[in-house]
């Protein structure tokens, strides 16, 4: 057998057919493995066996028996004569553009992973691959293409993207002599998988762990390791990676914590722990990566309270960036996930699970006062969640009145239902119940105040929920320790708000009617007895203001004791008269004459 021979089966394939292929490929099989033949081929001829391998794979059908066996052998004449040998490569691209998936999968991967063939060789046929699988699924070899590929590809892709990060890994643990050159190719790796991971809609799980496994190994660069970060957290919503791969990321968040950007490492801790919360969602059981989760909350929990990332918050505060908007919502959402689903099914310490949750309340609190701008909607979806928490799921006390706070705090920013209304309502427990006043008061204020916030035509669908809550905050006002009780909590600032919005609730013409005696005067009954304490000036100034316009507006007299406390104010607000004094009168009336 010579080259001829080649050349002539090259020909007889394309213009016989598949009617004698099978023996066409048995003969290319016994002349490839000719040992006799390959000992007799010597350079430049290798150039030349090249392009006839090249010709031989494009014509041979792809579903002829025994392709993949021939191609293998092909291959295998390619790697004898040295993978890394120029006359080889200068037709490589030839060979790269007839691989079929199978063969790139079986036998090309293999091969790249071996250590007899140099990092620069498999670098070389690793590019020359990408170059033309991916120009198959894209219309441009840019990486940032965002269309994605039929389903029949997700095979290919799944296979590129493990060639990918072997390649990566390769590159990371040989020894190369410019660091430079190696973290040039440690990107244009990761440009590769990214485009890899744009090409479809469901990245495979199998690539995202192997990519979850570069981020702590050593050898990367400090930008590499940054974009591995934000590649996990950009496609995590998009897969369900599973108990092993939510493992590993939680158990790498310790090295991030150091070595990534505060940025970087807070994308990679909400990727963690949204994959948790998926898991939890799928109905997984998370008592298998209970420590590692554990673990995971407790570093979170210290990185998002640290001075740093208060700083990056902040300035994400005021950005017009409607990316940054959405990535701090999202971590929102990921820590209602957390209080509802996670902390109840891995502490079984309730000590430990309440001061999980305390803390986590205490993070959403910090993120619910940013500003929104343009996804304001997204963000008042965050507070409508917290809110329906308080009536889905029982909480500690501790927990149920920071939830109660957070939402008193931000009424005034977001909105939310008639439905939800009457659920905090419905929350307003009577007298001998075990609620504080404090979560009374503040129950009361966002009821009333999304209530007061209701468009006019909504408004009689709380009508009577505003009616029932108003009688039931006046059988807690007229208590005897009803002063000394705020004065303990120390919520002057709550109860005056709360005077206030029942102002602003009698202002509506409909609404008006509500305020009977029966409520008028346990409101009174409480200013009163709050007034006795010697509170704030401005809390007495403002909750007798209150009263009067309330009384005003409904029709009601005010008490003496009421009336006194009103009157008296501004006098002691005002300052003192000063003495008569005729030249100044005189002085005025003769400048007014010379002005006139």
């Amino acid at each position: 057998s010579d080259l001829k021979d080649i050349d002539n089966m090259s020909m007889r394939l394309r213009r016989d057919g598949p009617d004698d292929a099978l023996q066409m490929i048995e003969c290319a099989d016994s002349t490839l493995m000719d040992d006799a033949f390959l000992e007799s081929v010597r350079h430049p001829q290798v150039s030349q066996l090249t392009k006839h391998l090249s010709s031989l794979i494009c014509a041979t059908p792809v579903n002829t028996p025994n392709v993949l066996e021939f191609r293998r052998h092909a291959l295998e004449c390619f790697h004898k004569f040295g993978l890394h040998s120029p006359a080889t490569l200068e037709n490589r691209c030839e060979l790269c553009s007839c691989i079929s998936d199978s063969f790139l999968m079986q036998i090309v991967h293999p091969c790249l992973r071996q250590p007899d063939i140099s990092i620069d060789a498999a670098l070389a046929l690793y590019y020359c691959i990408c170059k033309h699988h991916i120009q198959r699924f894209y219309l441009t070899d840019l990486p940032d293409t965002n269309s994605f590929v039929a389903v029949q590809y997700s095979q290919t892709l799944a296979g590129m993207g493990c060639l990918s990060t072997d390649i990566f890994s390769r590159l990371i643990t040989e020894t190369m002599p410019n660091d430079d050159h190696r973290e040039r190719h440690q990107r244009r790796i990761l440009g590769h998988m990214e485009s890899l991971l744009n090409a479809t809609m469901f990245p495979d799980p199998a690539v995202y762990g192997r990519l979850i496994r570069l981020l702590p190994a050593a050898g990367v660069s400090h930008v590499v390791r940054d974009r591995i970060a934000e590649l996990i957290s950009q496609y995590d919503g998009d897969i369900l990676s599973g108990i092993q791969n939510t493992r590993s990321l939680l158990g790498c968040l310790q090295h991030a914590r150091c070595n990534l950007t505060q940025k970087a490492f807070l994308q990679i801790t909400s990727a963690a722990l949204r994959q948790s919360v998926r898991l939890a969602t799928g109905g997984v059981s998370l008592n298998q990566i209970a420590d590692e989760l554990r673990g995971g909350l407790d570093i979170a929990a210290v990185s998002f309270a640290s001075h740093e990332t208060r700083t990056l918050v902040q300035n994400i505060r005021w950005s017009s960036n409607r990316q940054d908007h959405q990535a701090i919502i999202a971590m929102a959402q990921m820590f209602l996930d957390i209080l509802h689903k996670i902390t109840p099914a891995i502490f079984d310490d309730e000590h430990d699970r309440i001061a999980h949750q305390m803390r986590i309340l205490a993070l959403l609190q910090n993120l619910l006062d940013l500003h929104f701008g343009c996804c304001i909607g997204p963000a008042n979806a965050v507070y409508v969640r917290l809110v329906g928490l308080l009536h889905i799921a029982r909480h500690p006390p501790e927990v149920q009145n920071q939830i109660v706070r957070i939402i008193w705090q931000f009424g005034f920013k977001y909105s939310i239902g008639t439905d939800d209304i009457r659920a905090i309502f419905a929350l307003l427990s009577p007298p001998d119940g075990k609620g504080s006043v404090a979560q009374l008061i503040r129950l009361a204020f966002s009821a009333l105040q999304h209530s007061a916030k209701l468009p006019l035509v909504q408004l009689p669908r709380v009508h009577e929920d505003i009616r029932r809550g108003l009688a039931l905050l006046a059988k807690h006002l007229t208590s005897p320790e009803i002063g000394q009780e705020i004065a303990e909590a120390s919520i002057w600032y709550d109860t005056h708000m709360l005077f206030k919005m029942c102002v602003d609730i009698a202002y509506i013409p409909s609404a008006r009617e509500l305020f009977t005696l029966e409520v008028v005067k346990p409101l009174e009954f409480c200013a009163t007895r709050c007034c006795r304490l010697e509170p704030p000036t401005w809390f007495r100034d403002g909750i007798s203001d209150c009263m009067k316009s309330i009384c005003s507006i409904s029709g009601h007299q005010m008490s003496l004791e009421m009336h006194a406390i009103s009157t008296t104010k501004h006098t002691a607000a005002l300052p003192p008269v000063p003495p008569f004094d005729p030249l100044r009168i005189t002085v005025t009336q003769e400048t007014e004459t010379f002005n006139s």
